[in-house]
């Protein structure tokens, strides 16, 4: 079944799973020395972004995950 949330036309080009995805992302948070207390931001990715399968260890960019899209123009 595709994904219809955060991994939307997601799935890994050699297993095909839909899911799950190690992602590498941008947010911001509030970091002490002993640690950090809360995100300050939203979660970020783009098409360059690392990406890995979390079932077959595949690994590439986001782009390579993301299924493109049916039909279009000639």
């Amino acid at each position: 079944m595709p994904n219809t949330n955060s991994l939307s036309d997601m799935r890994c080009p050699r297993c095909k799973s839909t899911e799950p995805f190690s992602i590498e992302v941008t947010t911001m948070f509030r970091v002490f020395d002993e640690g950090t207390d809360e995100q300050l931001g939203d979660i970020q990715w783009n098409d360059d972004s690392y990406c890995e399968c979390g079932l077959c260890a595949f690994s590439g960019t986001v782009a390579d995950f993301t299924i493109p899209a049916q039909g279009g123009t000639a």
